[in-house]
């Protein structure tokens, strides 16, 4: 915990608010918020007024490791005989006077006997630094770019080839049917299918390759930092409160994106049904399919841009998918995850061989993840009943 956080766990559990603590210590509010948010840093006489006035030590302030509070009597004053008891030592010994009078901020915290980690529960953690926070936004910065890149690649990957498929194979049918209408329209859009699809194919992989390049790429720069969605671990003085800072800044934008993104991806549909519906030539009902890919497409780019900056806030503060509970559950889901969809490309594979009716099979897997879905949800809640 660290010194924001016991400021504000300190000051609401004597009952003051920011202005009343700023008068006590003769300072002005705005200060008291800044120390709070870790956006500054109270001076050493500040310090120790503080400690008076919350009644604990300067240790316990300063000092990250130092979780619990200091153990004080009905006068406020640090309470030896109840630290050497939960120290394990007779409060009367001689050996407990020589140890208080050497070590005299020891027996302020309430250690369980036998216990080493009880004053620091996250002794085995590893210790995220200011340092290395900034240096995971800002590769998640970078990485929001690629991966929003290349997941619009993807979705754009095909677009290309339905056009000009779409394009090619109204043409064809134009000069087929040998009418002056025909022969101009053959004219203006011609164009061999052959071509067509040679063209859109190259379109297609090319896409994809660029995307998955992307994709590797994004994966072996953040590999150092994979421990931040895996484990838990603790944060260096002042971290917190910067990503907390941060992620204020980021929540208009995080919003407007998300919100004009689903808007993007829901409309998508509508110059396609638009189309549809007058009964139009099948090559623009094409381009409407293309149209609405790449309309998607900037969509799913906004989503992801954002969710990923996003993730990373939370991914330091152990909040949302990344709260320890959170990964503990993905742990233990993660051999599930893996029988799951190995078995969901087992039954499609299986069944698009057996019927070869792969324009159906498909459907596999939209059941599957909706499936996958409601599993999660029920093993979660099994999980946190136990």
């Amino acid at each position: 915990m660290i010194l924001a956080d016991k400021i504000i766990e300190e000051r609401k559990r004597c009952g003051w608010s920011q202005e009343e603590l700023a008068a006590k210590l003769s300072v002005s509010r705005q200060s008291v918020s800044k120390w709070e948010s870790a956006q500054s840093v109270p001076d050493l006489q500040r310090v120790i007024q503080l400690a008076d006035l919350f009644e604990v030590s300067t240790d316990y302030l300063l000092k990250d490791e130092i979780e619990q509070r200091p153990l004080m009597s009905a006068s406020g004053v640090l309470n030896g005989v109840t630290g050497a008891a939960a120290l394990g030592v007779d409060p009367g010994s001689e050996v407990a006077d020589s140890f208080f009078e050497e070590n005299p901020s020891s027996v302020a915290y309430a250690v369980p006997v036998g216990s080493a980690k009880a004053c620091n529960p996250h002794a085995s953690l590893r210790k995220v630094t200011m340092e290395e926070a900034n240096e995971f936004l800002d590769l998640k910065l970078i990485e929001s770019r690629r991966v929003s890149l290349a997941t619009a690649l993807c979705i754009l990957s095909p677009a290309v080839l339905i056009a000009l498929s779409g394009v090619a194979a109204d043409a064809s049918s134009l000069q087929n049917q040998g009418s002056s209408m025909g022969a101009a329209g053959s004219a203006l859009f011609a164009i061999p299918e052959g071509i067509a699809a040679a063209i859109g194919l190259l379109v297609l992989l090319t896409c994809v390759a660029v995307a998955v390049f992307m994709f590797i790429r994004s994966g072996e720069s953040l590999r150092e930092y994979r421990f931040l969605s895996e484990e838990s671990f603790e944060t260096a003085y002042g971290v917190t409160g910067m990503v907390k800072e941060r992620s204020r800044e980021f929540a208009s934008t995080y919003s407007t994106c998300l919100s004009v993104g689903v808007v993007m991806c829901i409309l998508s549909a509508v110059p396609l049904v638009v189309v549809s519906c007058l009964g139009a030539r099948a090559y623009l009902v094409c381009l409407m399919v293309s149209l609405l890919l790449i309309v998607v497409a900037i969509g799913v780019y906004l989503i992801v841009r954002v969710g990923t900056v996003h993730s990373s806030y939370n991914a330091l503060l152990q909040e949302g998918d990344y709260s320890p509970a959170e990964k503990r559950d993905s742990k233990r889901l993660a051999p599930f995850a893996t029988i799951f969809w190995l078995l969901a490309v087992a039954l499609y594979l299986g069944w698009s061989f057996a019927t070869d009716d792969w324009d159906f099979t498909w459907i596999v897997w939209p059941i599957a993840g909706v499936l996958y879905g409601v599993v999660v949800c029920i093993a979660k809640l099994v999980f946190h009943s136990k």
